[in-house]
């Protein structure tokens, strides 16, 4: 049990780091604008709802809880998934700007999602 909650913890910070290089990426790090907006929606989910979460799973049997908050998680993944492609669409539009600094900074990007399948 300690060793799954630890993979499993790990992988969360791996995935929270991994998600600010993204979003830092995105604005070339010349804006932590994403970044911060992203720290406090969170937190504030967190805050905002983390009592209600408690008083649902203590009321509820655990096999169903548990698959309630498996299916909810795939589809805050889902959701995100469709919001990163709009982005990353949206990105990939504005190439044909001939602007100097805008045909630089998208190919930064580019090189960045480079990487991305």
């Amino acid at each position: 049990l300690y060793l799954s909650h630890a993979f499993a913890m790990g992988s969360q910070t791996a995935w929270e780091f991994c998600l600010i290089l993204f979003l830092s990426a995105v604005t070339q790090y010349k804006s932590i604008f994403l970044v911060s907006t992203y720290g406090v929606v969170s937190n504030s989910i967190v805050t905002l709802f983390g009592g209600s979460f408690g008083i649902f799973i203590d009321k509820n049997e655990r096999l169903f809880t548990l698959q309630f908050f498996i299916f909810s998680q795939n589809i805050c993944v889902i959701i995100s998934t469709c919001f990163c492609l709009l982005l990353l669409g949206r990105i990939r539009n504005d190439i044909g700007m001939e602007d100097d600094a805008t045909l630089e900074s998208n190919k930064h990007i580019n090189n960045v999602l480079a990487g991305f399948p």
